[in-house]
């Protein structure tokens, strides 16, 4: 009986750290989108780097939520001037609307299946890295 209960109680506590691991650190996602100019395409298995959200760099594919979650690659960080529809656009590196703000503007320009989004750093799930197909 005292080697059943400890089999449970041992199984119990792997159960809690792979969810607590999954649901802070890393995370598993199928690629539901059409095909990206990135070597993830649809289809495709992720893991999602969770820990991974700030300090991101112009080229890197980022799991981003919007009522779901959706797969792009950053075209564009604060600072950067981007090109959209044929028109140079500078991303501000602070808020445009208040001329005494001195916040960070933390919105970046990500390319998805749609379009090009953009995307406050707040709704970043992580880094995304292909795993397998």
């Amino acid at each position: 009986m005292k080697i059943a209960l400890k089999s449970v109680l041992a199984l119990a506590v792997a159960i809690a750290i792979m969810l607590m691991v999954r649901a802070y650190a890393f995370t598993l996602y199928s690629v539901e989108s059409p095909s990206l100019d990135s070597e993830i395409k649809k289809g495709d298995k992720v893991i999602v780097n969770r820990l991974l959200r700030s300090h991101l760099k112009k080229g890197e594919t980022i799991v981003f939520f919007r009522k779901a979650n959706y797969i792009g690659v950053i075209e564009g960080l604060p600072g950067d001037t981007v090109d959209v529809n044929g028109k140079n656009y500078i991303l501000p590196e602070r808020c445009p609307c208040n001329p005494h703000c001195v916040a960070r503007n933390e919105y970046m320009l990500v390319k998805t299946a749609d379009g090009l989004v953009m995307v406050h750093k707040d709704d970043v799930v992580g880094k995304a890295y292909k795993i397998w197909r």
